[in-house]
């Protein structure tokens, strides 16, 4: 009986030593992927004054924002967690019509899904200006096409 009441002591305190590292884990995923938001914080306000788009890597996410980027895309619920600068929250959105479904905080996004689709997401962000100033001379290259081809 002694041995059974050690052995489910060690578990308990088993437990509490887990929980204590997986919340220690959980910081730490929220402060690496804080970090990275703010190194970015720039480029993000940039494209926001422009009324330019974030855009999505994955094919799977229909749709474009212009108030931050997209972090991640839950397939099953058809989700879309998008990080609103403005608010430094994360909006769920519906990916069909952008109905805003609720909001969490970053730390309430870190422990539920953790960073690695929103840290790669990010990665994306890093030659944000390169693909920006490439599109909009693509864009501007068609439109001029298309003047050129009415133009009286």
């Amino acid at each position: 009986m002694e041995n059974k009441d050690e052995n489910r002591n060690e578990l308990r305190s088993r437990v509490k030593e887990l929980t204590r590292r997986r919340s220690d884990l959980w910081r730490e995923q929220f402060n690496i992927l804080e970090n990275r938001l703010d190194v970015l914080s720039p480029e993000f306000k940039f494209m926001i004054e422009n009324s330019l788009y974030f855009n999505s890597n994955d094919s799977r996410v229909k749709l474009s924002f212009t108030g931050g980027p997209i972090l991640y895309y839950h397939e099953r619920e058809n989700e879309v967690y998008v990080y609103d600068v403005k608010s430094n929250r994360i909006k769920v959105l519906n990916n069909y019509n952008r109905q805003e479904i609720s909001i969490l905080s970053l730390f309430e996004f870190t422990s539920k899904f953790g960073i690695e689709e929103a840290m790669e997401s990010l990665v994306g962000m890093e030659d944000l200006p390169e693909r920006t100033v490439s599109k909009l001379e693509k864009n501007i290259d068609h439109i001029e096409a298309t003047v050129n081809k009415f133009k009286n």
